[in-house]
């Protein structure tokens, strides 16, 4: 029944196993980090469903964004950035989401501004990727759709976006609060405000 949910995390050496995932009674993760892996996720409720899932549900669509975002993470770990987050519209019981977002912790140690930072970061992960697709420049967003946001070249080759976490202000404030957010804080809440679980990659 959604809204009952249990987690048990095993503590084992440089390791941590999810045992289950559950959507509450919002269709969202509840709050709290969930470590998991990339197989792992693939064989979670976030692409097979609950038992409450719609016939609607896309299972197809869903272990697509996985790969792609395995094809990111790996960029991401053969860089050295261990922390990464995943969540939006993937991470809830939402049919057909849009896309997976996330973040990734880096260290921004010689203080440059965040314009320069960000580009050397840009230039180390386009190395590791043929189409280039790093970048989170509004001068490269372009439109899917007349109606639609601006999206990032990431976006369009992978459906993922994934953003840099270096204690920065995201450019989001929070709803209720108007406290600037880090991108760490951003991700775990909703439009509302309101806490939200989120998933931590992990390493085989």
């Amino acid at each position: 029944m959604r809204g009952l949910y249990l987690t048990l995390t095993l503590s084992l050496p440089g390791r941590d196993f999810l045992i289950e995932l559950q959507f509450d009674d919002s269709g969202r993760l509840p709050p709290g980090d969930y470590p998991t892996t990339l197989d792992e996720l693939e064989r979670s409720i976030l692409v097979t469903g609950d038992e409450e899932r719609d016939d609607a549900w896309d299972t197809k669509w869903r272990l697509l964004l996985v790969q792609n975002l395995r094809t990111m993470v790996n960029q991401l770990w053969d860089e050295g950035f261990a922390d990464i987050y995943i969540d939006g519209s993937f991470a809830t019981d939402k049919l057909h989401p849009g896309d997976i977002d996330g973040y990734f912790v880096c260290q921004n140690i010689d203080g440059l501004v965040d314009s320069d930072f960000e580009e050397q970061l840009c230039n180390r992960l386009n190395k590791r990727d043929e189409t280039r697709v790093w970048s989170w420049k509004d001068k490269d967003r372009k439109r899917p759709t007349e109606a639609e946001k601006g999206q990032l070249p990431m976006w369009f080759k992978y459906h993922v976006e994934m953003w840099p976490e270096y204690g920065q202000w995201s450019g989001q404030i929070h709803p209720l609060t108007n406290q600037k957010l880090t991108h760490a804080e951003l991700f775990r809440i909703t439009k509302q405000g309101e806490a939200k679980g989120i998933i931590k990659l992990l390493k085989k």
